[in-house]
């Protein structure tokens, strides 16, 4: 009787360690799927903002391509502008300039 009883016991604390080490096996799978599944969210929202970023970058390199071709443009209508051939007509006919027949003496 004694034996069937220590038989039991020791049954009954087999089956109750079984029980643990289930328990602990599902908490350390429902662990896993949490960190797994917050490493998922985190590197979705990663690659969300770069996704972004790079839109925006490429926005921004349109926008720079657009101005340096601008500033180009700018810059030969000011050399236009600015030129002798377009400058002496206009001295001449509308503020009545002469053109000197010698260039002028460049003093020391």
């Amino acid at each position: 009787m004694t034996d069937n009883k220590s038989k039991t016991v020791v049954e009954d604390d087999a089956k109750s360690e079984v029980q643990t080490e289930s328990r602990l096996n599902r908490w350390k799978i429902f662990g896993i799927v949490i960190i797994t599944a917050f490493a998922t969210i985190i590197y979705v929202s990663n690659v969300l903002a770069v996704d972004k970023l790079l839109e925006e970058l490429q926005s921004l390199k349109k926008q720079k391509e657009l101005k340096v071709n601008i500033n180009e443009v700018l810059k030969s209508k000011v050399n236009q502008l600015q030129s002798a051939e377009r400058i002496i007509p206009l001295a001449c006919d509308k503020l009545g300039m002469i053109k000197p027949v010698q260039a002028p003496e460049v003093l020391p």
